[in-house]
């Protein structure tokens, strides 16, 4: 069996795991500033990703026999994809008036 120790699952935790932080990075600058000056390009772009993500992931977890971490993902999804659809933050709204 495999274990989390071997020398090829740390390497694709140290790959995955800059990947996310990476997309975090990019999700945050768009929420911070694409989505206050644009809310239909930064809903796009954030919604696309992180349903992307979202729906692989879980496939594959479901796949690989962790069924929980694909159910998991449902709170992580609706974090990101619920403030979207409410509309631009207040203070973006008070900062164009």
């Amino acid at each position: 069996t495999q274990t989390a120790d071997a020398p090829a699952a740390r390497l694709m935790a140290a790959i995955g795991g800059s990947v996310m932080v990476g997309w975090g990075a990019m999700l945050w600058l768009v929420a911070a500033r694409v989505y206050p000056a644009d809310p239909a390009l930064g809903r796009t772009l954030i919604v696309t990703s992180v349903v992307s993500w979202f729906v692989l992931d879980s496939l594959l977890s479901i796949a690989a026999g962790a069924p929980l971490n694909a159910f998991l993902n449902i709170s992580f999804l609706l974090v990101f994809v619920v403030p979207v659809w409410t509309g631009p933050s207040l203070g973006a709204r008070h900062a164009r008036e």
